[in-house]
């Protein structure tokens, strides 16, 4: 197999597609194995500090403190809140707020990808009356690119 390294350098003249191929998946699969290496290590890092954190907040209960500093930095408690939507029916509650009020800003400005499509797919069946994405307030974009499958 050629150095992929060589494949993008500025030396390489003579474009091998079985060697471009092979290069891309070598590198993507040395991607996926740092990837895979990374996610197990950030997994047990994120176990191990939760584990610390749980004490420290009980250290920081019983002895009626809200920080700790010490020689290698300060821990302190902070209130986290979540905002989520309470299952489907809450969904349904949500959107009936927001209606009533007219308040779209509870929730974030993006677009559901598979259900666009999924309208957009009526709107071009409709043929003539139907909607182009701009006037649904949709940018909507298919660019070209190139995939490699492992043989």
């Amino acid at each position: 197999m050629t150095d992929p390294k060589v494949l993008v350098s500025e030396e390489y003249t003579e474009p091998d597609i079985n060697d471009i191929v092979s290069a891309y998946v070598a590198i993507r699969d040395a991607l996926s194995e740092e990837r895979r290496k990374f996610k197990e290590l950030e997994t047990k890092a994120k176990h191990d500090m939760a584990e610390l954190e749980v004490k420290l907040l009980e250290f920081s209960r019983n002895m009626g403190v809200n920080s700790f500093k010490t020689d290698h930095g300060t821990a302190f408690k902070v209130d986290k809140d979540y905002a989520r939507v309470a299952g489907p029916e809450g969904w349904e509650k949500l959107c009936k707020y927001m209606l009533e009020h007219e308040d779209f800003g509870l929730v974030e400005k993006r677009v559901a990808k598979l259900h666009f499509k999924e309208v957009m797919a009526v709107e071009l069946a409709k043929k003539e009356e139907g909607l182009a994405p701009i006037e649904m307030g949709v940018e909507y974009v298919v660019e070209e690119a190139i995939q490699v499958r492992r043989a």
